[in-house]
């Protein structure tokens, strides 16, 4: 199993099937570094980790990407918005993985939190093939 928790590291955990039941694991958070990301957009937005490296470390050849909400960003009045997020560039499950482990940021309608849109960063260089942003030590603070 594995849990993410918003400002800690990701931490995973090797239990066999058999001992399943007769087996406890304790999560503490240990703090993890953090990167802000900056963007411009409206009414509300939550950024999701997409954590591809986890289908190979539960054996599968193919499985639907887990995905973790790490927090939710309101824009200001020209739509720009700040979030901290865990710097998922020092995670080893993550930096190991070429599995599609990225960010997804989603617009979201601010009363019903339905999808509105799949956000895309503007620069090539921080878009992933599938159009996430891409894990990284720094994202620019100087323009959105």
């Amino acid at each position: 199993m594995f849990i993410g928790a918003p400002r800690c590291k990701m931490a995973t955990f090797d239990i066999p099937i058999p001992n399943l039941l007769d087996t406890q694991e304790s999560f503490s958070c240990s703090p993890a570094p953090t990167v802000t990301l900056v963007g411009q957009i409206g009414p509300v937005s939550s950024v999701d980790y997409m954590a591809g490296w986890a289908c190979k470390f539960f054996g599968f050849a193919d499985c639907m990407v887990p995905q973790i909400s790490f927090g939710r960003a309101k824009p200001d009045a020209e739509g720009i918005f700040k979030i901290e997020l865990p710097d998922f560039s020092a995670d080893s499950n993550a930096s190991d993985s070429d599995d599609g482990t990225d960010l997804q940021v989603i617009l979201r309608d601010a009363k019903t939190h339905n999808i509105l849109a799949f956000l895309e960063p503007e620069s090539d260089a921080l878009r992933t093939a599938s159009g996430n942003v891409r894990i990284s030590t720094f994202y620019p603070q100087d323009r959105p």
